[in-house]
């Protein structure tokens, strides 16, 4: 519990520093770059607790703090962010939400690199992302410092949006993505087995979700259907939940030169 409390006070008041619009994961594509030849630069803090809401394992809680940074031009925008506080940083016994949601990893740790492009067919949108991070799992009395990657590629398409008084939008996206284990559990197929009772150390699939943002305030519902050998809460149907805060902490604009 202390964690927890430690993680939102740090969340809080980070949200407290600044007010803006926001431009990060689950942002609104309002919030890009009008201009051909201008970047948007933005630096932001942003909390989130997320968890497995559903399937055969629902899991502690994953309450996040970030830091990170995005660039706006024309109709692309990228996104980079990094853990600074987290209530993950040790899991025992059950470890399928950081291999679902690798970013909810140990503070300086791990991180996300997320990629969009407004309207490449109709009114769809491309979402591509990666993240890797490292955490230290711990079953029994074996501790091991655990990587996972993961990438993904969607189509997203917003429903509703709105940016007049406030910005509202509520959208959704499907796709594919992987995750990954690194290092030793992905080398060693006995450590794999005893930690994830599985051989593998790939897991991949069908990815979709919905997101509804009001302002700074997101809610997703993000759902992963992983084939391969059964992994307790990481193949078959499994449905996550979260929901973040995030604040501009300041942007400026420059130029952009083909």
């Amino acid at each position: 519990m202390k964690r927890y409390i430690y993680v939102l006070t740090v969340i809080i008041l980070l949200a407290g520093i600044s007010e803006g619009q926001t431009v990060r994961k689950g942002f609104n594509f309002l919030s890009i770059s009008d201009s051909a030849d201008t970047i948007v630069t933005t630096v932001f803090a942003s909390g989130d607790v997320k968890g497995l809401a559903a399937g055969e394992n629902k899991e502690e809680l994953a309450t996040n703090g970030a830091l990170g940074v995005s660039m706006a031009i024309r109709d692309i925008l990228i996104t980079a962010s990094i853990n600074v506080a987290t209530t993950m940083d040790t899991l025992n016994n059950t470890f399928s939400n950081i291999i679902l949601n690798p970013s909810n990893g140990s503070g300086l740790r791990s991180g996300l690199l997320d990629f969009r492009k407004k309207k490449i067919f109709n009114n769809f949108n491309l979402h591509m992302y990666a993240t890797v991070s490292t955490s230290t799992w711990k079953i029994e009395n074996e501790i091991k410092d655990v990587t996972v990657g993961g990438i993904g590629v969607l189509i997203e398409r917003a429903l509703i949006s709105n940016n007049e008084e406030n910005e509202v939008t509520l959208s959704y996206e499907l796709g594919l993505s992987v995750r990954t284990l690194m290092g030793e559990l992905a080398s060693n197929e006995e450590k794999r087995l005893r930690f994830l009772n599985t051989k593998n150390s790939v897991f991949g699939g069908l990815e979709g979700g919905m997101t509804i943002r009001v302002n700074n305030l997101i809610a997703s519902l993000q759902f992963y259907y992983f084939i391969g050998d059964h992994v307790n809460g990481v193949t078959g149907g499994q449905l996550a939940t979260g929901i973040s805060i995030s604040t501009n902490l300041f942007s400026f604009k420059s130029k952009y030169e083909d």
